[in-house]
């Protein structure tokens, strides 16, 4: 049987795997033609903001140790600031506390020949509008080798609000037919 955690994770893949990370993205440097919700921390390094499949999406890395407080206590201030509200469950899978609620969590990634261990906190901010922003901040550090939890890596999603609500209604039709498919073995 596959647990709840599990089946959150295979939802964030399912859901977000074409929405970022992608190395098929149009990579642009202009960020204003891009949501303000994508928000540069001062010390960034290495800035990609970029656009796939009617999302804007940014990606940049910081010289910040482990827990990267004050990274992710900027990023949450300039959001709320413009109106944006944390919301506590995860918006692709609302029965999952989000990282404002749980914090870090750490897992193994083996989709790669080496395994790396991934700290990482992800969360979603909502404005007025239904529009979702997400962040994803993580550390890697090979499985099994020394940790490098200095080299934090940032990547945000703007997603429209007809685009969420396709992408949740899509992730709850995802979770009912796997529901289904257990309860039918």
């Amino acid at each position: 049987m596959i647990s709840q955690r599990s089946i959150g994770f295979l939802l964030v893949v399912v859901v977000c795997g074409g929405l970022s990370w992608s190395c098929q993205q149009s990579v642009d440097s202009n960020p204003s033609e891009y949501s303000d919700a994508l928000v540069v921390y001062p010390r960034a390094k290495d800035i990609k903001f970029s656009k796939y499949e009617g999302t804007d999406q940014l990606n940049y890395r910081v010289d910040e140790k482990f827990p990267a407080s004050g990274v992710i206590g900027l990023i949450s201030y300039k959001l709320e600031e413009k109106g944006w509200e944390p919301v506590t469950n995860d918006y692709f899978n609302p029965g999952l506390p989000s990282s404002h609620v749980k914090g870090w969590t750490e897992f193994v990634d083996a989709t790669k020949p080496s395994e790396q261990i991934v700290h990482q906190w992800l969360a979603d901010w909502k404005d007025r509008s239904e529009n979702i922003v997400r962040y994803a901040f993580h550390y890697r550090s090979p499985k099994g080798g020394n940790p490098n939890l200095a080299d934090l890596n940032v990547t945000a999603v703007y997603i429209p609000a007809p685009q969420a609500k396709q992408n949740l209604e899509a992730a709850r039709k995802f979770m009912d037919e796997l529901n289904q498919k257990q309860k039918a073995k």
